[in-house]
């Protein structure tokens, strides 16, 4: 660029020689203006031949690099995104497989339950409930989160009606930067948590006030009797006693909400039989895949979750946000949500489509979302 300038520019000076005073002004007047031109044009070539070999070179990078560790960076391939953010693909995608592929029944030695090792801790959003990804609904402030545990052994179609929304790092993988988590209870189904949360935080009873008189008129023509406590107040240690009680109480008649209104959570902050309590929800829910009759429709389980800190979203260990295959809305308040991580952290939180499996004999499939 800088030779032919300056070739332009002697071959100008030479012609100007030719000319009379008056005339080289005129002319100069219009070479110049030519040259600029051709100038322009060449700028124009050079732009525009640097971006196709970008892209070309681009194209090349390889980018099937597997994850190691879950504070491991893996660069393998840069874009620019729709909401016009370099997106680095990580990898996370294959880590997540590794995740809901390992069914261990407990992690470090057997001391602590398995989500804290495998499966992954799914938490949906919307963006009409809260004003960030990060803060909580009104209902959740300083009391529980409500997640659900996805894993080979638990499966669900769907995250409930939550297309899209946050992963969070297994507690052993969670990076030095980021807090810890502590989970509070477990349900083998939908525990219909918003209705409990003024009981032991959404691991106790539903809330009588909120019953309605349809609800009431169910309970009576069904005779359910409705459990009191925990799980294990109950004396419900195994899949065997959970569905005996259940089943002797009326719960799964019709396939009514009375079973996710009522049904008891096993707690896991601290107590002594966590590890075998949430082995005891793999167990239950492998019983409804054995007994499809009275399996509820509302699949997911749910994990409830101590409310963390929203004035420092920076601390939340969230792993990956995802969206739900082939629903396009889901995929655009995912980029929105990682849009909004990395205004106010300054992190690049990779999205990660799921196609959930649509049946028991089907599995989970995790793709990282790199638009080309």
């Amino acid at each position: 660029m800088i030779l032919l300038t300056v070739f332009m520019e002697k071959l100008w000076k030479k012609k100007d020689n030719r000319t009379s005073t008056l005339g080289s002004r005129e002319n100069n007047y219009v070479k110049i203006s030519k040259l600029n031109i051709i100038l322009f044009l060449l700028l124009i070539v050079f732009i525009t031949s640097t971006v196709v070999f970008n892209r070309m070179y681009m194209s090349q990078r390889q980018d099937n690099k597997k994850i190691k560790s879950a504070n491991e960076t893996l660069i393998n391939t840069v874009v620019v995104n729709e909401n016009g953010l370099k997106r680095v693909k990580t990898g996370v995608d294959l880590h997540l497989k590794q995740l809901y592929a390992n069914t261990a029944r407990g992690c470090n030695n057997d001391t602590e339950p398995s989500f804290v090792c495998s499966g992954l801790l799914v938490h949906g959003l919307r963006l009409q409930e809260q004003v960030s990804p990060w803060s909580h609904r009104d209902i959740d402030k300083n009391v529980s989160v409500a997640f659900s545990y996805l894993r080979d052994d638990h499966k669900y179609t769907s995250s409930v009606d939550y297309s899209s929304g946050i992963i969070l790092y297994p507690k052993n993988e969670i990076p030095e930067t980021k807090d810890s988590y502590t989970v509070l209870c477990a349900y083998p189904i939908d525990g219909w948590t918003d209705g409990k949360k003024n009981h032991a935080g959404g691991c106790g009873n539903y809330n009588e006030n909120l019953i309605d008189q349809g609800t009431k008129d169910n309970i009576a023509r069904t005779k359910l009797l409705k459990a009191e406590g925990t799980c294990l107040d109950n004396n419900l240690n195994t899949a065997e006693e959970w569905f005996t009680f259940h089943r002797k109480n009326n719960y799964f008649v019709n396939k009514s909400d009375l079973l996710s209104l009522f049904t008891c959570s096993y707690p896991m902050d601290g107590d002594d039989k966590r590890v075998s309590s949430f082995n005891t929800l793999s167990d239950i829910r492998k019983g409804f895949d054995q007994n499809e009759e009275i399996k509820p429709a509302n699949w997911n389980n749910e994990i409830l979750i101590s409310a963390w800190d929203e004035e420092h979203p920076e601390r939340l260990p969230v792993m990956a946000i995802f969206y739900t295959k082939d629903n396009v809305s889901s995929l655009n308040a995912a980029l929105l949500y990682q849009r909004a991580f990395f205004d106010k952290t300054n992190e690049m939180i990779p999205v990660v489509e799921i196609k959930f499996p649509k049946d028991k004999y089907d599995t989970a499939e995790f793709k990282e979302y790199i638009k080309n």
